[in-house]
Formats: structure tokens, C-alpha cells, sequence
């Protein structure tokens, strides 16, 4: 499964740098961020309080309580995350995913913390992310995503880009989903990379499975293989977000606030952070986030 030559855009700028713990304690700052989703989920319609608020109340009651229960109240805001569905708008679903990313931190200590230096969430362009067609792949930012639809064999990626402190801790976070996938390979992050053939990718299916490779002089090289975890929803066109956190010396790689694996952390060979997709898929990509200090 040798992905081919890459195309690449070039973009905007980032600034990657070392997460430190931020104040208020990572307990105080996931039931802060629950409070948040139950408020936006009241000012919504009708059918998004029924769809969600239950699920979010009991994972804030499940916080408060003495004898805090974190991983029943994961439960409860998946649960209010996948009833969010078509029936809540952007800023409730977008709630609930910062809500279960505050519990995940929390259960790390808070480790993946810090300061949050970029939030793109595709509400216009201003990152000046490649938008137009080629006869290998076409992309366009239109309602609050950025879509991304490749056409041929091969891997594909586009990214933001400045010098980064690479031996720090970082997290990068990226939310998508696949619409489309002919080939039966994955789309994700795009991470460290210094051009097209020298980077790092950390990739999901349809089909419940993740994969952390890497390119180095054009040559492609595999870290962990596929892997099936059951926190990667297989089947269907549902969203997830995945992150990649060093830690240390390690790499923690997760999906919708669960941990996928754990591995030595490599050198970067570079600044760049985007997305990348293999083969003929056609995906979405709904948030990229990037924490430090």
C-alpha cells in the first residue's frame, strides 16, 4: 500500500510551539467546557435540546459530584455528540467535541494543554488554503469546511507552515470526515513535514482502522500499520476527530478523546501541518487545532 507522489499547496502561516498546563486544573476546565455545550445546546432549536441535553447533563453531573465518574460522563458526551446529528448547528456539535477534548485532557493530567494557537474552523479562508481544480484533485471552503476531493492513485496534502521548536511538546487536532473512499485507504493529518516528500501522516478509514507512516526522501515508510480500534466509527459518513500529542518522548496518537496506541516520538523534518488524503477519496475537514505554549 505504497501511496505515490504527493501534490501539494502551500498556505498561511502557523506557529507550533510546547504545550504547558493552563490554569484552573483540567477537572475544573472539562466541567467548564460541559457547562458551555449545555448552554449553547438551550439557545438551540426545539429538536437539538431534545437530542442532546439529557446526555449533557448527565455528564455534568457525573463531573460535580464528590466522587467524579470521567468516564461515564465520556459516555454521556459521545452519546450528546453523535444525537447531535443534522439537528444542532455547528456551534453546539463543535460544544460537545471541545467538551469531550477538555475530558480527555483531564484524564492526561492535562498534558495535552496549554495555549491554543491556531483554531481554523473554515468559516471563510483567510488562511488562504488552496481552493480550484486540477485534473489530480479540487477543493473548495464552503459552509464552515474545507472539502477535499482527489482523483487519482497517490497521496495528496496541503498545509500551513512556520518554524516550529520540534523537540517541545505539541498536540495537533483535526476533525473530519470521509464522504467518499474508492480505494479503500484514509485521509488525516499531515504533520512536520518540510516539502512534499519528507513528513509525517496519521490517517483514518470508513472502515475503523488508523495508520501513522511517514515520507522520507520521497520514500514511504510505515510506523504502526493498520489498526482497527473501536474508537474510529466504522461505516457510514460520520465525523471524528483525531489528534497526534507529544508527550515526553512519546507520541499518543487518539480518536474521539480515546488514546489508539503509543509510540517513540521522531524527529520532525519540518514546520508544515495540514491535511492529507491517499488515493480516490473525497473527505471534509471541519476543524484543525494546535496547542503549546
Amino acid at each position: 500500500m505504497n501511496p505515490g507522489r504527493f501534490g501539494v499547496s502551500i498556505c498561511a502561516l502557523l506557529l507550533l510551539a510546547c504545550p504547558a498546563l493552563a490554569g484552573g486544573g483540567p477537572g475544573k476546565r472539562a466541567l467548564r467546557a460541559v457547562e458551555e455545550a449545555i448552554d449553547e445546546a438551550k439557545q438551540a432549536g426545539k429538536a437539538c435540546r431534545q437530542a442532546v441535553l439529557e446526555d449533557l447533563e448527565d455528564a455534568a453531573d457525573r463531573l460535580e459530584k464528590r466522587s467524579a465518574r470521567p468516564e461515564k460522563a465520556r459516555r454521556a458526551l459521545r452519546e450528546a455528540r453523535e444525537a447531535a446529528g443534522d439537528d444542532c448547528p455547528r456551534k453546539v456539535q463543535a460544544a460537545i467535541r471541545d467538551a469531550l477534548e477538555a475530558l480527555e485532557d483531564a484524564r492526561d493530567g492535562g498534558a495535552s494543554g496549554g495555549e491554543l494557537l491556531l483554531d481554523e474552523t473554515f468559516d471563510d479562508n483567510r488562511n488562504a488554503w488552496w481552493v480550484g481544480a486540477t485534473d489530480q484533485a479540487e477543493s473548495g471552503v464552503q459552509d464552515g469546511r474545507l472539502w477535499l476531493r482527489h482523483h487519482v492513485a497517490g497521496g495528496y496534502a496541503t498545509w500551513m507552515t512556520k518554524p516550529v521548536r520540534a523537540r517541545g511538546d505539541y498536540r495537533f487536532e483535526l476533525t473530519l470526515r470521509i464522504h467518499q473512499n474508492l480505494d479503500n485507504y484514509g485521509c488525516g493529518l499531515w504533520f512536520g513535514s518540510s516539502d512534499a516528500n519528507n513528513g509525517y501522516s496519521f490517517e483514518v478509514t470508513d472502515g475503523g482502522q488508523y495508520r501513522l507512516s511517514y515520507f522520507e526522501g520521497g520514500q514511504w515508510r510505515d510506523l504502526t500499520g493498520w489498526q482497527a480500534h473501536t474508537a474510529i466509527q466504522a461505516g457510514g459518513v460520520q465525523w471524528i476527530t483525531i489528534a497526534l500529542a507529544r508527550q515526553g518522548r512519546r507520541w499518543v496518537l487518539q480518536a474521539n478523546g480515546q488514546t489508539l496506541d503509543t509510540i517513540k516520538a521522531r524527529e520532525l523534518f519540518g514546520a508544515n501541518i495540514g491535511m492529507h488524503m491517499e488515493a480516490r477519496m473525497t473527505c471534509d475537514f471541519d476543524r484543525l487545532r494546535v496547542w503549546g505554549e
